[in-house]
């Protein structure tokens, strides 16, 4: 028992007991009267006591569960926008979007060495010392002798790029680009992709709901968009989503 209930049930016994010893002259009759008085007062301090906390609780239980609808729904953003990055456009499907996030990969830059301050990549690339993109292979030996740079995979080809070499000694920037696990890169291995669809806590079971399309902006600019919805939402005047189908909203959540 909390202590605002306690509080409030000992003022209403309490000044029942005053009121019943004051007009009423009999002790036995004081004693039915009091008696009948506590336990109304009692029921009206319990009626009181939840009547105050039932929308404290409310709240505090309606933000635990949206933590978890919200951690949802940015799991959702994370895997359309990789989606889009590989295609070109969101999916409105939820079944395509796990198949992606289960079997795809996406596209990732490797870095090979750094840049001076002084030296920007557009400059560098112009002058050689920057490779946009690797030989088909450069060996290991090569990059850790030539630019104590390790490689972790087992690649081998004939380099014909003296450029290469020259900005390997010299520690400058070269990238390629590698396809890494869409899960392990957004998710990590342990997460159970089918749950994307689910929302937390529904009794139900319930999915959310899932769009995408393309909308003109003002400017006459065609935008990809998306858009997720709790279709089971704990508090009916605050259901939350992510994205938008009818307007630009950088993806962003309607909580932030």
């Amino acid at each position: 028992m909390d202590t605002l209930t306690l509080s409030i049930i000992i003022i209403a016994v309490v000044t029942t007991v005053v009121v019943g010893y004051r007009f009423f002259k009999t002790k036995s009759t004081s004693l039915l009267v009091i008696l009948g008085l506590v336990y109304a007062s009692l029921f009206l301090g319990y009626k009181l006591t939840t009547g105050i906390l039932a929308p404290i609780e409310f709240v505090k239980e309606r933000d635990y569960r949206y933590k978890h609808v919200i951690e949802s729904l940015k799991n959702i953003r994370k895997a359309e926008i990789a989606y889009k990055d590989e295609h070109g456009k969101f999916t409105g499907d939820f079944e395509t979007l796990i198949n992606f996030v289960k079997s795809d990969s996406v596209s990732v830059v490797r870095k090979l060495g750094t840049l001076p301050d002084t030296l920007n990549e557009v400059l560098a690339a112009e002058i050689g010392l920057s490779i946009r993109k690797l030989p088909a292979v450069i060996t290991k030996a090569q990059a850790l002798k030539l630019g104590n740079v390790i490689i972790k995979e087992d690649v081998i080809i004939e380099d014909n790029h003296k450029s290469l070499y020259t900005a390997l000694k010299m520690g400058f920037l070269i990238r390629d680009t590698v396809k890494i696990s869409v899960k392990d890169t957004l998710f990590g291995s342990q997460f159970n992709v089918d749950s994307l669809q689910y929302i937390p806590f529904s009794a139900k079971g319930a999915k959310f709901q899932l769009g995408a399309g393309e909308i003109e902006t003002a400017s006459k600019i065609k935008v990809q968009v998306f858009e997720a919805i709790d279709t089971d939402p704990f508090d009916p005047s605050k259901i939350l989503k992510v994205g938008s189908l009818t307007e630009a909203t950088n993806n962003s959540g309607n909580w932030e």
